[in-house]
């Protein structure tokens, strides 16, 4: 052979060897990578669709994760999102402002039309979501829930407009985002001075774990009155025939008086009997749609003028109006976000019996971490049961009642009726009777739930988020529920 061609011939297969060892290297990386990802401690995978939830796992009755933690599709394509919700903008500030230092039929106006502007912008806005999710291709049955969303919104349009005016022009409201500088960890908890929508909660919180509960001041949480005293009731709504809606959920200290006169059995959580110290004041969970019904009887047999029962899910939702963006409430980031400034340092032991971390310790800060957003990851890894949810420290924290906080923790945070503790905290039953989309409820006939808990996403405790359903002979770790009264002669109206 000629030495050049043989030189050619070297050159060739040099090339080739080196192209080899260079597409070698990189299907090691991206293989290497994935099992990175599938071993990550803090859990950042997807949840499966119909996997459970595992606060709820254990709970009687089945359990559900869909509006517990959601999945990334709805946090991309949710046209109800907070993210979506118009902002005050400075002109809007303004007429507010001007309307409560002069309330005149003119300035009224002015910001009525401004209002209606930022709603019809926020349609548009949602309108091109719809159509992104349309040319996508994905996700048929995303499309067609928002497009029932986008319109119920065209539908209901002076109605919500009316909502947001009597929030707006209400003296008391603090509806006006404040600008004081502070700073804010997840949404609903402010880390400065300053009162407000993300002010800390007035009251400190009751924690579920051993070590929190002795820094917690002890009440006689084993007495509960003797005489009758009716729940503060809020009218709302248009066209509800005298219906009022309870001011907060039932705490455990009003169930505790109904399981003492009655005899019910109280929930799994309670201890001989008796709540934990110090949680008289959270709402009750662990109860299901039958023991709240039993509880509503109760009560109607207890007032001379007013029946209760529960309230439907478009009451609910009535009573409620629209999640402000930046109000402060209890859900999953604030407890994540505590037990990391507490001790983010803790070893927590992995307890599932499918853990492939079965016995293994590990430090809290490296299982969980918030997230830009204000989010939380590592909170549930149902591929390999590594999750925060599989941990000694929420097992304990479960077994205990919640990470719950008192039910007027938030004063600011008002629904439009003026309720407090309608988002986050504990889900609440309702009375009507859907087809669940999602969790392991998925296809059956369930309760709807409202307003999510101390367990789910903060986009799961919106108001317009549907779909999320419990059987009703079921009790749950999220899920409690407040009432609705009706005078005894309008008994039948809903």
């Amino acid at each position: 052979m000629a030495p050049m061609q043989k030189q050619e011939r070297d050159k060739t297969m040099k090339i080739k060897t080196i192209a080899a060892c260079a597409l070698a290297a990189l299907c090691l990386s991206t293989f290497a990578q994935q099992g990175e990802r599938r071993r990550r401690p803090d859990g950042d995978e997807r949840p499966r669709r119909h996997a459970m939830g595992g606060g709820e796992r254990h709970r009687q009755g089945g359990g559900s994760q869909g509006g517990e933690y959601g999945d990334e599709r709805s946090r991309r394509f949710s046209g109800d999102g907070e993210r979506q919700r118009p902002q005050l903008n400075e002109e809007t500030r303004q007429l507010i402002a001007a309307y409560r230092r002069d309330p005149t039929e003119a300035n009224k106006a002015a910001l009525r039309k401004q209002v209606e502007d930022n709603y019809d912008k926020m349609l548009e806005q949602r309108k091109a979501r719809l159509e992104e999710l349309k040319r996508s291709g994905r996700d048929q049955s995303r499309v067609k829930e928002m497009e029932e969303r986008l319109d119920e919104m065209r539908k209901n349009r002076e109605k919500r407009i009316d909502k947001m005016m009597s929030r707006f022009t209400d003296s008391q409201s603090r509806s006006e985002p404040r600008n004081d500088g502070a700073q804010c960890g997840p949404r609903g908890r402010r880390h400065g001075g300053g009162e407000g929508r993300n002010a800390t909660p007035r009251n400190d919180f009751s924690r579920g774990d051993t070590e929190a509960r002795m820094h917690t001041p002890r009440i006689r949480d084993s007495v509960v009155p003797r005489e009758f005293t009716r729940p503060a009731l809020l009218p709302f709504g248009d066209g509800m025939v005298d219906a009022k809606i309870a001011q907060f959920p039932v705490t455990n200290e009003e169930y505790a008086q109904f399981v003492k006169e009655t005899g019910h059995q109280p929930p799994r959580y309670w201890k001989d009997g008796s709540f934990p110290a110090g949680k008289g004041r959270h709402p009750v969970l662990w109860v299901s749609l039958r023991d709240a019904e039993a509880y509503c009887a109760w009560l109607g047999g207890k007032d001379p003028a007013n029946a209760y029962r529960l309230p439907t899910e478009e009451e609910w939702e009535a009573a409620a109006g629209s999640l402000p963006r930046d109000a402060a409430i209890n859900f999953n980031g604030v407890v994540a976000e505590h037990f990391l400034k507490k001790d983010g340092g803790r070893l927590v032991e992995f307890v599932h019996p499918k853990s492939e971390l079965k016995g293994k310790r590990q430090k809290l800060s490296d299982v969980i971490a918030m997230a830009p957003n204000g989010g939380v990851r590592g909170w549930v890894n149902h591929r390999n049961y590594t999750g925060f949810i599989y941990t000694d420290l929420f097992k304990q924290l479960n077994e205990d009642g919640g990470y719950t906080t008192p039910v007027d923790a938030y004063p600011d945070t008002k629904a439009a009726c003026g309720a407090l503790d309608m988002w986050g905290n504990c889900w609440e039953w309702t009375s009507t009777e859907i087809v669940a989309r999602n969790g392991r409820e998925r296809g059956e006939k369930v309760n709807a739930i409202k307003g999510g808990s101390w367990y789910a996403m903060r986009n799961s405790c919106r108001t317009d988020y549907k779909g999320e359903g419990r059987r009703p002979g079921g009790c749950y770790n999220t899920v409690g529920f407040r009432v609705v009264a009706v005078p005894k002669a309008n008994k039948g109206s809903k």
